[in-house]
């Protein structure tokens, strides 16, 4: 197959949609297909560049949460879709909005991936919570990008749900975004030794909620023998510190690369996951497939809390006092973590980006033959 990928930042290496798009895009050429990038040229020539666009108003936000847009050129544009068996679309922004309508003018087939709640977006500006808002804004994601779709991925049942409670026209796959090869199998030598490692990943932004664990490892009774790292960068990077040193919790900082994580989360014990709105959680899936049992919020908004297979692998939303009693549970309770962790190993290895990449193919395949027979009926 050809397969066209519409992305505005697709070689963003801080964004998860971003990097879950670049995996599948090598596994799909290791399955021997031929793909190319609609994107902006940001970190150098594309397959089809686009400019870097500012968005008016936002952009210093957009910025800072380390996303970039792409200028729509429609000669550009049309050029991909010509070029293309398939066009696969991987957000809810203009440049695949006008993908989606060149690829239907020529009858080509259209399928997508959800990668984006509205609240997403709106939290970094405190409107998370403003339910109309975020209604629009979803309906706005569906009118324009994912109802031109044939077909729509979902990363898991809950945005399965979602979507279909709001009478999305496509037809739904539910496939995971996958768990990429180098965090899988991995040998653990980790060992408890009386200090409890804590991992975090994820942007600093406010709705990942990292204030939450520094708040509740400062509660827990065995505070002083637990060290946090939070990997990432973002907004919140001196707030967050801020915080730390006022309420004297051990915490490391920084952006790691992929090879970094994977050793961070080889030598951690716990992975804690406060956000309030998550499509999946590629970071907490990489982390268990690592043997790192996590404790996750049961937020309404995060997927993620389906990963929980025990009832302390969960803590109530935005709680403080929660988190630090399952921080405290696992401290006291070395053997739960030796146990769970060779358990999430096994469980992470079934959902591995292969596996999942070629669930993708297959659906793309699907869209490609039943668009076919429209064609010729």
């Amino acid at each position: 197959m050809k397969i066209l990928i519409v992305i505005n930042d697709y070689m963003n290496s801080s964004n998860g949609m971003c990097i879950s798009t670049q995996r599948f895009v090598g596994e799909y050429k290791k399955m021997g297909h031929q793909v190319r990038i609609v994107t902006n040229n940001r970190y150098g020539e594309q397959d089809y560049p686009l400019d870097v666009v500012k968005v008016p108003v936002f952009s210093d936000i957009i910025e800072k949460e380390g996303y970039t847009f792409a200028k729509v050129n429609r000669q550009v544009i049309r050029k991909a879709v010509e070029w293309a068996d398939v066009v696969h679309l991987e957000d809810p922004f203009l440049v695949c909005r006008r993908a989606g309508i060149e690829a239907k003018r020529m009858n080509k087939p259209v399928t997508g991936t959800f990668h984006l709640y509205p609240e997403n977006m709106t939290y970094a500006v405190h409107m998370g919570h403003a339910h109309l808002m975020n209604f629009w804004f979803m309906r706005l994601f569906l009118k324009s990008v994912y109802n031109r779709c044939d077909y729509i991925n979902c990363p898991t049942e809950e945005v399965a749900k979602r979507l279909e409670n709001y009478k999305i026209k496509s037809k739904l796959k539910v496939i995971s975004n996958g768990i990429d090869d180098k965090f899988l199998f991995q040998k653990r030598n980790r060992e408890f030794d009386g200090t409890l490692r804590v991992l975090s990943v994820g942007r600093y932004a406010v709705e990942k909620k990292q204030k939450l664990l520094i708040e509740a490892v400062a509660k827990c009774n065995h505070r002083d023998n637990i060290q946090v790292t939070l990997a990432g960068k973002g907004p919140l990077s001196e707030k967050l510190q801020e915080c730390a040193a006022k309420l004297g919790v051990q915490v490391e900082f920084g952006f790691l690369s992929q090879e970094q994580l994977r050793e961070k989360m080889l030598e951690s014990d716990l992975y804690v996951h406060c956000a309030n709105v998550e499509v999946e959680g590629m970071s907490c899936m990489e982390a268990f497939a690592c043997g790192c049992v996590p404790v996750i919020s049961n937020a309404r908004l995060s997927s993620t809390k389906d990963f929980a297979l025990h009832k302390e692998n969960l803590f109530q939303n935005g709680s403080a006092k929660s988190l630090a009693e399952k921080i405290d549970f696992f401290y006291e309770h070395p053997e739960k973590i030796a146990e769970q962790s060779k358990e999430y190993m096994e469980y992470g290895q079934i959902q591995g980006v292969e596996i999942c990449g070629a669930k993708m193919i297959e659906m793309m395949e699907q869209a490609i033959s039943e668009r076919s027979t429209i064609c010729q009926g």
